[in-house]
Order: C-alpha cells, then sequence, then structure tokens
C-alpha cells in the first residue's frame, strides 16, 4: 500500500494505513519523555497540543513502533512488543462511563464503575499489557462540565488510580487542546476542586511544534521542488536576520534552499499565520500539498493571497490576533492598487 499524507489522522480508522510521518525533534522528546517516566512509575499521560499540531499522527506513529511494526519514535517501555494490548479510543461528546461501557461490550450498570475496571484488566490479561489511548479526550471533558460531572469525575479518578498502580501493565495516554484544568472553568468551586485533584492523576506533556521545526518538515516535504540556479536562500536569510523578520540562523544550512519555492521570509510569515489562524502543521501540509508542490515561485504577496482567500473570516473577525494590522495591510494595497489603476488610464489616455 502506497504511503500518503493525510491532513487528518484518526487512530482507529487510519491504524491499517501506511501514512507519511515526519518525525520531529518534538515528537522524539515526547516519545522518550513518556518512555523513561513509565519506568519510573508514571503510566497515565496527557498531551497537550493546539489544533493540528500533529497530536493524533503521533499516537499513530507510537502505537507502530511500540509494536515494531515501524521504527519512527524512540518509544520503549520495557515490556516485549508482542505483549501489548491496545484499546484505542477517540473522543466524543457523551459520557465516558457510557462509552467505555458500550465499546467493552458491558451491558449492566453499575455506580461504582467495578465492571468496567474488571474488563479493562481482562484486556490487559489477554496479553499481559493494556495501552489505553483516549484521543479527542476534551469531547468527554466538555460533556462531563455541563453533564453530571461528579459520576464523570469519579470515574476518571478511578481509572488513573488503576493505570498507575505498580504491579498493574497499564500505560493510559490522552491528547487534549489546552490543559485539563481548563476544561473546568465553568464547574463550581467545589467541583472545581475535585477536578483539580483528577487532573493531577495525570501527567502532562506539552505538545507543540515550534516554527523552526515547522519549517523543516516543510522543508522535507519540498525536497523533491529543484530551486533553479538563480535563486539564492542565503540571500533571503540574511535579508530576514537584518530586519528582524528571524532572530536567529535556520536550524540547518541546507534549509534556505530546500524550502523553495518558498523562500526563508514567506516561510517564516505563512507559519506564524497558521499556528494563530490554522491548524498548524495540518494547515501547513495542506498547503504543500494543495499550493507550493504546483507552484513555481511563493513570495510574501502569494501568501498574502493565500491567507487572505483561505482564512478571510477570521482575519476579518475584530476578536482575530493583529487584527488592526490586517486592517491597515489591506487598506494600504486597496490605496496603491487605486493609484495604480489612476496612472494607468492616465498612461493611455496619452497614446
Amino acid at each position: 500500500m502506497a504511503t500518503k499524507f493525510s491532513p487528518s489522522v484518526n487512530i482507529i480508522r487510519d491504524e491499517g494505513i501506511e501514512i507519511e510521518y515526519l518525525v520531529t525533534p518534538n515528537a522524539e522528546r515526547v516519545a522518550s519523555q513518556i518512555g523513561r517516566d513509565f519506568n519510573k512509575g508514571i503510566h497515565s499521560f496527557t498531551l497537550i497540543g493546539s489544533y493540528g499540531t500533529g497530536k493524533s499522527s503521533f499516537l499513530w506513529a507510537f502505537e507502530k513502533s511500540l509494536k515494531n511494526q515501524a521504527t519512527l519514535l524512540p518509544a520503549d517501555l520495557g515490556i516485549n512488543a508482542k505483549k501489548l494490548n491496545f484499546l484505542k479510543v477517540v473522543g466524543a461528546y457523551q459520557s465516558i462511563t457510557e462509552h467505555f461501557a458500550e465499546i467493552l461490550g458491558i451491558k449492566d450498570s453499575d455506580p461504582a464503575n467495578r465492571n468496567i475496571l474488571d474488563a479493562l484488566h481482562q484486556e490487559a490479561e489477554k496479553k499481559g499489557a493494556l495501552v489505553l489511548v483516549i484521543d479527542e479526550f476534551g469531547k468527554f471533558l466538555e460533556y462531563a462540565v455541563k453533564h453530571n460531572p461528579d459520576r464523570e469525575l469519579y470515574f476518571l479518578q478511578q481509572l488513573a488510580e488503576v493505570v498507575n498502580q505498580q504491579n498493574n501493565n497499564f500505560l493510559l495516554l490522552t491528547t487534549l487542546h489546552q490543559s485539563f484544568e481548563a476544561y473546568g472553568n465553568d464547574l463550581k468551586e467545589k467541583d472545581k476542586l475535585e477536578w483539580r485533584k483528577v487532573k493531577g492523576r495525570f501527567h502532562e506533556i506539552t505538545f507543540n511544534e515550534p516554527v523552526e521545526q515547522l519549517l523543516e518538515l516543510a522543508a522535507r516535504k519540498l525536497k523533491e521542488k529543484v530551486a533553479p540556479k538563480n535563486f539564492s536562500g542565503s540571500f533571503y536569510s540574511e535579508l530576514a536576520l537584518k530586519h528582524q523578520i528571524r532572530k536567529s540562523k535556520p536550524i540547518n544550512e541546507t534549509i534556505e534552499s530546500s524550502l523553495f519555492p518558498l523562500d526563508i521570509i514567506s516561510a517564516t510569515v505563512l507559519t506564524l499565520a497558521l499556528q494563530k489562524y490554522g491548524q498548524n502543521e495540518r494547515s501547513l501540509f495542506s498547503f504543500l500539498e494543495l499550493e507550493a508542490l504546483k507552484a513555481k515561485r511563493i513570495g510574501i504577496p502569494q501568501v498574502y493571497d493565500y491567507l487572505y482567500r483561505n482564512f478571510y473570516s477570521s482575519l476579518q473577525s475584530n476578536t482575530a490576533a493583529n487584527f488592526s494590522a490586517w486592517r491597515m495591510l489591506e487598506r494600504g494595497i486597496e490605496r496603491v492598487e487605486l493609484e495604480l489603476k489612476e496612472q494607468t488610464a492616465e498612461a493611455v489616455s496619452l497614446i
């Protein structure tokens, strides 16, 4: 099966698909940290990163590495790959307790959730270890805040306690777009205390790709595009440093020319904008697939047109980041275009 890039990964749907996964230093760092902390006795983790930073893709690659199906990430838990049983869940706006009961085939309701916890132990005993993955964990938390938070929090507390017991070979990985505590902001004060207590049972790991890593990803994606001889990546790099568009040199020397048909200035502006208005890595790869791989040259004007065309509603919202700057830029361009039109009309009249 051909390897392909996917702008949106579903850890259940895409289990058998070969995805074009580009390993970043951030992903390696997170995988190594999970492995180290697991062997120290920490078994419950929450990966926190904004939309489109590749958390689902990371979970996909992490599973492949643990199963020895691909050497993508340094995912060593000290457990034989043949003894790992994976149970994967994609979050939904519903009760997490009821969702677990459904996927585990439990019909009888138990207020103490013993039947669900027993079923999880049975899943672990099938192979000797259980890796429980909950992607889009925030959807369950959003539901819990508005519907019976006491019951939902009680189950999450039980789940984390079972996973963290030293005699259990359990690993729990969840993903969120913001901190666990932030989801409980609308709770009553007494419920917030319980929310914080449960939050403390999940070890939080930041999962956000810095701009430099996004640029490196872009360069690796565009490596087959050959820059013409008159294209000087170092020229744009020096220009960016001179005007403080970039405060440091590129990650490596080859990235300057490898970004073609982008240059370091247009690429930096693009990645910074997609972090604010788009979905980070997801939006960047969509741009590369749909625009950059087919273009002869992409500079600041082309980046502006792309952002204006694809994120118009966000840029026009008075709550958007840098709203006033975008309005000034838009008016400035309109003024220049009007002057050019008048000059052209005047020149034509003289002919």
